[in-house]
């Protein structure tokens, strides 16, 4: 089984294995250590995770990028507020943008 890499990365929850995607969310400085406090229920609402997938990606821009992308194709999410950019990043969600 692959294990999550310890650079900047974006991930899925799913609450039942292969269901609807319940949280998105990403690490900029280390993913592996995210997913490890997700690894058995959802940080924001408690809710137990059966099922977590992720991209490891080479950069906090890449991570962002990527999570606003799975944040846009995926409804009722329990994380409900728009992903922020990194920390000190002056960065725009290429979904948001006409």
């Amino acid at each position: 089984m692959a294990t999550p890499g310890t650079g900047p990365g974006c991930y899925l929850l799913r609450l039942t294995k292969n269901g609807p995607v319940h949280y998105v969310g990403r690490s900029d400085t280390n993913l592996k250590d995210r997913l490890d406090a997700e690894e058995f229920e959802c940080t924001s609402c408690g809710k137990g995770v059966k099922q977590r997938r992720w991209w490891t990606l080479g950069t906090k821009k890449q991570a962002f990028e990527k999570e606003c992308e799975e944040y846009h194709k995926h409804s009722n999410l329990c994380n409900d507020i728009h992903p922020a950019a990194p920390r000190g990043m002056k960065l725009t969600c290429p979904e948001c943008e006409p």
